[in-house]
């Protein structure tokens, strides 16, 4: 049986800068295999008596490593040891969702200050805009 492709990730989380725009690709790129699920869902539990559910299982596993793989591999090197002690996908990205969105004073003005200092073109402003506001909408309930 030859093992499934890698799912690659172009968009690389280097912290909070871009972490908006890293989660929607990984997103993305998950729907594109059928492996999203593996974002929100727990593992499958084999309740059958006569252990016909393992296969099941093992499956799940072997995808949810995949999407592991595609979240460790999309990010920058000095982060990953932040996932070591998570055991799946969705505990890797809860914990990175608790750790780039959040509700703070100090992070509201970085942000300010950030587009604060914005100086481009129109087009290049509402990009940076928009790359900039996803962190502070995040913050509102």
């Amino acid at each position: 049986m030859s093992q499934p492709n890698a799912i690659a990730i172009s968009t690389k989380l280097d912290g909070p800068s871009n972490y908006r725009e890293w989660a929607f690709s990984v997103k993305t790129v998950l729907r594109g295999f059928g492996l999203a699920s593996h974002l929100t869902d727990d593992p499958p539990v084999d309740t059958s008596k006569d252990g016909s559910g393992a296969a099941a299982v093992k499956s799940w596993r072997n995808d949810d490593g995949r999407v592991m793989s595609a979240i460790v591999t999309s990010m920058k090197s000095s982060l990953i040891m932040s996932l070591e002690n998570h055991d799946t996908a969705k505990e890797m990205w809860e914990y990175l969702k608790g750790r780039y969105i959040q509700n703070s004073g100090a992070l509201l003005l970085n942000l300010m200050q950030s587009l604060h200092s914005l100086h481009m073109s129109i087009e290049e402003y509402y990009t940076a805009f928009d790359r900039l506001m996803g962190p502070f909408l995040s913050m509102v309930p």
